[in-house]
């Protein structure tokens, strides 16, 4: 069957059944899942379908895009408190102030905070307001605004204001990963260049927990587990989450939990389609594996649920250094990476790097800013029991033209 008639036999099979999993599709015409997306990327371009997560419907049955927050509190409940579980470690001390934005996984957050530590929690969402405001250790503020049907939050000119008035010493966001043929999750300090340089320096595989208690449960024999809480080495752990400390194999299998871009390569595993590792120490052959793909989502996992420059700026190289059309976030990046003259520069100038000097760890920017010393690429070949695991590729260059767009920073799951 050649692929216009595949494409043609799916649409129409979307058409009739009027919801289908990539898996469903992939099976009923025994190809990969990764076929499959591409198909349904073609077939949305021509307006015949529309993806959602994890499959496709037809493209008249979507009137609005946006679920509801009901529908999504009842989509992937494990996974959403994993995160919310492994979100309480950064909480702030007794008596710091947070900011809760709306969002399922962030409700589920809400109902664990705990009952003996007094904060103050600042929130735009109905929902969450309304939970917490009989707990007398919480000293609670509802932003003003327009509140939104879909989400139950307060938006509008009157909540951007009181937003820009406040300080917080920890704000939780919840985000979202749009479906992609490819995702790449970037978090160059240090997540995906510890991942990087472990696959290269012979680990065989690399597995990626949602939180340091889930990382520990997975100790076993020919497993060395490496954490991080706030840059520093996690307690009871072989190693921290400096990518030099895996120079030289320890045992088979890496087991990483960190701050910032474990959740996000969850998050994006969690999304579907390929997902591959990105870092300056591999930038080359993440350019070369990329050469053919034709749907590619940029992630940056960011600094303590901000933007951060390094991984702006690696988003941005990555992105110039493709073919095809872009978002304007993609030329933002580029545009961001233009005005940095080296890597080294541009980690320097990162919040990222301030917490890495405070822990006397500041090599790791000097290591991670390195650019091209590996042809190793992670990518994600399963996902069990919401740990994903990761494989390592050698990129080969593939002469077709890839799309670029930009993902959400840091917190990728969190919706």
């Amino acid at each position: 069957m050649y692929a216009e008639e595949r494409q043609q036999a799916m649409a129409q099979l979307v058409t009739e059944h009027g919801r289908l999993s990539v898996a469903a599709i992939a099976e009923q015409f025994d190809v990969t899942t990764e076929t499959v997306r591409r198909d349904l990327s073609a077939l949305e371009r021509i307006g015949l379908v529309r993806r959602v997560h994890g499959g496709a419907v037809p493209a008249s049955s979507l009137a609005v895009i946006e679920s509801g927050l009901g529908e999504r509190d009842q989509a992937n409940t494990a996974e959403k408190g994993r995160i919310a579980r492994a979100a309480l470690e950064q909480l702030p001390p007794a008596g710091g102030t947070v900011l809760l934005d709306a969002g399922s996984t962030t409700g589920r957050f809400a109902r664990l905070l705990p009952r003996d530590h007094r904060l103050t929690v600042i929130t735009h969402a109905v929902p969450i307001a309304a939970r917490l405001a009989g707990q007398p250790q919480i000293d609670l503020h509802l932003l003003p605004g327009r509140v939104r049907t879909t989400t139950q939050a307060a938006v509008g000119a009157d909540t951007i204001t009181a937003l820009e008035r406040l300080r917080v010493d920890v704000a939780f966001l919840g985000t979202d990963v749009r479906p992609a043929n490819t995702a790449v999750v970037i978090d160059v300090l240090r997540a995906s260049s510890t991942i990087t340089l472990a696959l290269a320096s012979g680990y065989e595989r690399v597995l990626v927990a949602g939180s340091l208690d889930e990382a520990r449960a997975l100790r076993g024999d020919g497993r060395v587990l490496a954490g991080e809480v706030h840059c520093a080495r996690a307690p009871g752990f072989d190693l921290g989450n400096s990518p030099e400390e895996t120079l030289s194999p320890r045992g088979t299998e890496l087991v990483l939990a960190t701050t910032n871009g474990a959740p996000a390569i969850l998050a994006s595993a969690e999304a579907g389609g390929e997902v591959l590792v990105a870092a300056m120490l591999n930038l080359d052959a993440v350019v070369a594996e990329l050469a053919g793909e034709d749907d590619v989502l940029l992630v940056c996992a960011g600094t303590d649920g901000r933007a951060s420059i390094e991984d702006v700026y690696l988003a941005g190289r990555l992105s110039a250094a493709l073919e095809g059309d872009r978002s304007d976030a993609a030329r933002i990046a580029e545009a961001v990476a233009a005005s940095y003259t080296t890597p080294r520069e541009a980690l320097e100038a990162s919040a990222g790097a301030i917490g890495l000097r405070r822990e006397n760890l500041e090599t790791d920017i000097a290591f991670c800013a390195q650019e091209s010393i590996a042809d190793t690429v992670g990518r994600i070949s399963e996902t069990v029991d919401a740990v994903a695991v990761l494989t390592a590729r050698t990129a080969g260059a593939r002469p077709r033209a890839a799309a670029a767009d930009m993902g959400p920073a840091t917190n990728a799951g969190m919706d």
